[in-house]
């Protein structure tokens, strides 16, 4: 769950980051409200999927759900509801080592001005009837 405060610049929700050039997976926000997931393998290099519609507001919590698939894409899923996507780059990511960062990216940087709620991060792909159990249960 996340309720920016504003919406401007991007702002990063959790990711796993050690160094800004280095291989990192990151879930954010950008400057029109989109959400957007990186993969990348260091700089330079990566996958980048956005949002095609803005999915947040200033002042409204939202559910966001991102999760790897089998076929290596990632769907974003915003209160239940899996959003249509727009992909950048084409990179074979590697293992992404580094600290768990919430609420900025890097350690350093894009941090989120607002609230974020209820962080989980699970070793499997999530279906789309448990994320929509979840949204649910934050209601």
């Amino acid at each position: 769950w996340v309720r920016p405060d504003v919406i401007s610049g991007d702002r990063g929700i959790v990711g796993n980051s050690g160094h800004e050039f280095a291989s990192n997976v990151q879930l954010e926000l950008d400057p029109t409200g989109k959400a957007y997931m990186v993969w990348d393998s260091g700089p330079g290099a990566g996958e980048t999927w956005t949002t095609d519609d803005v999915v947040a507001s200033a002042g409204v919590w939202m559910h966001i759900v991102a999760v790897r698939i089998s076929n290596g894409d990632v769907d974003i899923y915003v209160n239940a509801i899996n959003k249509a996507v727009s992909v950048t780059g084409n990179d074979t990511p590697a293992t992404a080592p580094g600290n768990l960062d919430i609420g900025q990216y890097g350690g350093d940087a894009d941090y989120f001005d607002g609230q974020i709620d209820e962080v989980r991060v699970y070793n499997r792909v999530l279906t789309p009837d448990e994320i929509k159990r979840l949204y649910q249960m934050g209601r």
